[in-house]
């Protein structure tokens, strides 16, 4: 993830892709229920606010945790 990060402009760091945080997001609401509701409504508002996911790379993240069902559930939701 780290060797991937892009560069933001507007913010002159380097950031993680949005595939990526939500691949943390996944792997956070998979180890600890208790933040299964946040972190879902963060996947849900970073695919709503990001229309040109790369897919393949979220699946990957998603079937590492058997999740990729339920991110085609919240993906449909938006």
């Amino acid at each position: 993830m780290l060797k991937e990060a892009v560069e933001s402009s507007a913010l002159m760091v380097r950031v993680l892709r949005v595939e990526d945080i939500n691949g943390l997001k996944i792997q956070a609401y998979s180890n600890d229920l208790s933040r299964e509701l946040q972190d879902k409504a963060d996947v849900q508002s970073l695919i709503a606010k990001n229309p040109n996911l790369d897919w393949d790379r979220v699946r990957k993240y998603a079937d590492l945790f058997e999740q990729w069902a339920e991110i085609e559930r919240i993906r449909s939701r938006v």
